[in-house]
């Protein structure tokens, strides 16, 4: 038998599929539907019995028992073998999902699987994967729970907890020398988002990224927009909404004093920018989070 799980939609789109679980069990090749994969999502399959075969990028990647892998955006995939007794796990979701619901700074260090031609599994210790398919499973169960009052709110964070889990798995992974293969570019955006993270809060400008990275503006956004899917002000302003939640979730600077903090000219010129970004006044949405 197997499930196929409705959708919990962006709070900013209505018609955009931004996350979905799917659970496989006992099923064939020929049972998964056509047009699972699609170029615009990441993927994450994780295998808790039996095996599945997918060609990625005209690469064959073979996923037994407790191995998981994440399928970045913009790769084409195809099932060709599925095992008997299997039990397959897929989350997938938009890079707009996985950003904009972050209520913490994303560790760039930690999320390079996300930006690779080359995605590599991974295996886990069996009690290990037990305790990342339980939160699938919980993931799964909560966004069909429609008549819970925080029922946005858990999945969202249940899907933070979810990556962070993964991305633990892969730094460890690599810890034991087997490092994921980055092209040229992606060692670049990789350099870009590191920049960001540690400058964003001062600096807001395209310019800036471009001449420390010893580049044109014009290059950074091609390259920017070619491999993560978004352009460098996209992830300017994104990056500083973060800041600000951030800031406003810690309680200890006035509004006026955040817009100081990230380098906004007045407080209302920051509270445009993140009512922009987010639909609320900064005042309303500490007040949100203090109810």
């Amino acid at each position: 038998m197997g499930r196929k799980i409705h959708v919990l939609a962006n709070e900013n789109s209505n018609h955009v599929e931004n996350l979905k679980v799917i659970i496989f069990v006992n099923r064939s090749k020929a049972s998964f539907p056509k047009g699972l994969f699609a170029s615009n999502y990441f993927y994450i399959i994780l295998v808790g019995s039996g095996s599945i075969s997918i060609r990625i990028n005209d690469i064959e990647r073979q996923l037994n028992e407790n191995e998981l892998i994440v399928i970045p955006r913009k790769s084409f995939c195809k099932v060709l073998t599925v095992s008997k007794n299997s039990q397959i796990y897929i989350v997938h979701f938009t890079s707009e999902f996985a950003f904009k619901n972050s209520v913490r700074k994303l560790h760039i260090g930690y999320f390079g699987f996300f930006i690779t031609r080359f995605p590599q599994k991974i295996s886990l210790k069996s009690n290990a994967m037990v305790f990342i398919i339980d939160l699938v499973r919980f993931l799964d169960y909560r966004q069909n729970d429609s008549e819970h009052q925080f029922q946005k709110e858990i999945v969202l964070f249940s899907f933070n907890l979810l990556l962070y889990e993964i991305a633990g798995a892969y730094f460890n992974n690599d810890r034991r020398g087997n490092k994921i293969r980055h092209t040229k570019k992606e060692k670049f955006i990789l350099r870009f988002l590191k920049l960001l993270e540690e400058h964003c809060p001062e600096e807001h400008q395209v310019t800036f990224y471009a001449d420390a990275l010893f580049v044109t503006t014009g290059y950074l956004s091609r390259t920017v927009k070619d491999v993560i899917g978004k352009t460098t002000k996209q992830c300017i302003d994104e990056t500083l909404v973060v800041e600000a939640k951030i800031l406003l979730r810690e309680n200890r600077l006035s509004i006026s004093e955040i817009a100081d903090a990230l380098y906004f000219s007045d407080i209302t010129f920051f509270g445009k920018f993140f009512k922009k970004h987010t639909g609320l006044p900064p005042t309303d949405y500490r007040s949100n989070l203090k109810l």
